[in-house]
Parts: structure tokens; sequence; C-alpha cells
């Protein structure tokens, strides 16, 4: 990736650009901030609604920023991401709550997206989650934990890490959601430690649809022992298969047609963003 790919700009609400220093040290040292990052196809926006609301909810929950700040900020990412049309770019809306009694600023970050895998391979972390942590439910600008242990799979010669919590349940991946099928059901983890992801609910509103129907609630850890198919979902790479667990192979997503038939329907939601329409 070269320096043309991305691009960055720190912001106030109303969109006037602003000098890096003036974003707030103390909200940048001590991670009193929340970004989302969404998928930009051509410099339209997948899932914009739904990205501002997560956005502004989680600014009101964690007092970081006013609600009109936060719609601003998220607004001025729009913005600058329709002005750099790239095919595909990842686009990180953050928002610092303000020291003293300055303002909120943002900081956007663009760039290019490259393609999402084909499937991801996952190994079993070694951290546990506290059941009982608001802050997971939150995109906070404090990601450390998130990027160490993926960094840690990586050198293990996976994709990525899933993530138990406390009382030995399944949470999720280090930067993704996960849907499991087992005895012929797919469950994915209830919400507790586990944030709320974009594509997450929208598997849950339309997996029906494809003939696959979800069940929310505890997933204990034996279900990555005995499923037979999973797939990891975040608004970058959509919906993608896992290809194994451990050393263990689940099924190739040839080989469930529910998720074939789901993939289709995702791909015309991003068909829609991509040319302006609305979502079918």
């Amino acid at each position: 990736m070269t320096d043309a790919d991305t691009v960055q700009f720190v912001v106030d609400a109303s969109g006037r650009k602003l000098a890096p220093s003036r974003l707030p040290v103390d909200s940048l040292s001590l991670g009193r901030g929340v970004f989302e990052t969404v998928l930009f196809l051509s410099g339209k926006p997948v899932f914009a609604r739904e990205h501002e609301a997560r956005l502004r909810a989680s600014c009101a929950e964690l007092a970081i920023a006013s609600d009109e700040e936060a719609r601003g900020i998220f607004r001025v990412g729009l913005v600058r991401a329709a002005q750099r049309p790239l095919a595909a770019a990842r686009g990180r809306i953050a928002v610092f709550a303000p020291s003293h009694r300055g303002s909120a600023a943002g900081l956007i970050a663009l760039e290019k997206a490259g393609p999402a895998p084909v499937s991801v391979s996952l190994m079993i972390s070694d951290a546990r989650r506290s059941s009982d942590e608001p802050l997971y439910r939150h995109k906070t600008v404090n990601y450390l934990a998130n990027l160490l242990l993926r960094e840690d799979a990586r050198r293990c010669g996976y994709d990525d890490a899933v993530i138990l919590d406390t009382d030995g349940n399944v949470a999720e991946a280090s930067v993704a959601n996960m849907f499991l099928r087992v005895g012929g059901g797919l469950v994915t983890p209830k919400a507790g430690p586990v944030l709320p992801g974009i594509v997450r609910a929208w598997v849950l509103e339309n997996a029906g649809g494809a003939g696959a129907f979800v069940e929310e609630r505890d997933v204990p850890s034996s279900a990555l022992d005995t499923c037979d198919f999973a797939f990891a979902t975040n608004s970058i790479i959509g919906l993608v298969p896992v290809s194994r667990i451990l050393t263990r192979n689940l099924l190739p997503a040839s080989e469930v047609s529910w998720f074939q038939r789901l993939s289709k329907a995702y791909r015309q939601v991003l068909d829609s963003a991509s040319s302006g329409a609305p979502a079918p």
C-alpha cells in the first residue's frame, strides 16, 4: 500500500479541518474515544445508517461526545469518502472526547481495501474476556488487546483467534463476530461481551430467508469441537467461511446451500450500495 492509497483528516463536528495537534491529548493517551469501520464502494458507504446509529449510541453511553457532535463527525467522514471514490475503501471514523471545555474531535482515515479472504482459519486464544465487561459492546479506540490476539494467531499460522469469556462461552474473534452450525442449527453468541456487529445484525435479520434460522444464545466452547460449519462477519470482509479451527477442517461453503443463498443476498446489498440504489 502506498501513501496515495491512504488519506487522513482531523475535523470538528462542523467539518472544519483541524491541525493534528488539536486532537485531545488526554483522550488519545487514555483511549477515550470510539470509532466505526465503514466499507465504501466507489465512495458510497455500506450500512451508513447502522454505523452512524451505533457510533452515536456509543458516544452517548460512554459520554464521549454530544449527539450533534457524533452525527456531525460521522457525516463529515461520508463526505470525505465521497470526495475520494476508491473502488473499495476502508473508512475509520473516530470520535474523541473533548479535553476540559473543548469540543469533540474526529479522526477520519481512508485507505484502499483489498479483497475479502476466501476463508479464514482460527485458533482458540488463551485469553479470557470478562462476561460482565460492558466496554466490549463498543468499538473503543483502545483496540490493542484485539490486535495482539490477531497478531499472535498469525504467528501461530492462523488468520485469527476465537476469544472465550470467563464463563467458558464463545465470545467472538478478535475482529469479527462468529456463527457456528451445531447439531444442524445455526447459533451465534448472545449479547454480552460481544460487539453488536453491523453485518451480524444483517445476518440475524436475513438468514431465515436463505433457509437458516439463527439462535442467539450462550455458545459453550465445546461447540468449537463439534460444529461442522462456521463463518465470521465484519463490515469489511462481509461473510467469510471458516476453513478450520485448530487442526480440524470444517465443511467448505460450497457444500452449504443456505450459506450460498445468504452470500448472494449480501452481494446484492453491496451492489446496491455501490450503485447508490436502495438496498433490496
